[in-house]
């Protein structure tokens, strides 16, 4: 029953985000505060789906400890710089660092890598140089 509360929740709290993607601009805070809290109640339906016991040992053991210390890094320094700094730029890396820790947990992938970063940046780089030379 506490996991269907909980998945519940992180449903919720989802579809929350979901509708402050047009915001996120004018208010991070917002945004981030509901994707921490819909991860953290996804993690704890998990946790309360399979034993808070088993899970926690599950997020320790040597295989995930690095993610998990990253998982609640973000989640601590997100909602830091989200609501008590309120730095736009700091709360978005923490978000995405926060989705990068769960992929891995679920699907032992990561949502954005070095390739992903490679091609922005050589996408973002054409795009400026084209807008240089298109206006000489």
């Amino acid at each position: 029953m506490w996991a269907t509360v909980c998945f519940a929740a992180a449903a919720f709290f989802m579809l929350l985000c979901f509708f402050l993607l047009g915001a996120i601009m004018v208010a991070p805070a917002k945004f981030t505060t509901c994707f921490s809290l819909a991860c953290v109640s996804a993690i704890a339906g998990l946790a309360f789906l399979s034993g808070p016991r088993v899970y926690i040992k599950k997020l320790f053991v040597a295989e995930n400890r690095y993610a998990s210390a990253l998982l609640v890094a973000s989640f601590i320094f997100g909602l830091y710089f989200s609501m008590i700094v309120e730095s736009y730029l700091l709360s978005m890396l923490f978000c995405i660092l926060q989705l990068n820790a769960i992929m891995y947990f679920f699907c032992k992938t990561s949502a954005v890598n070095t390739t992903t970063l490679k091609w922005f940046f050589k996408s973002l780089w054409t795009s400026i140089t084209m807008l240089f030379h298109s206006g000489a």
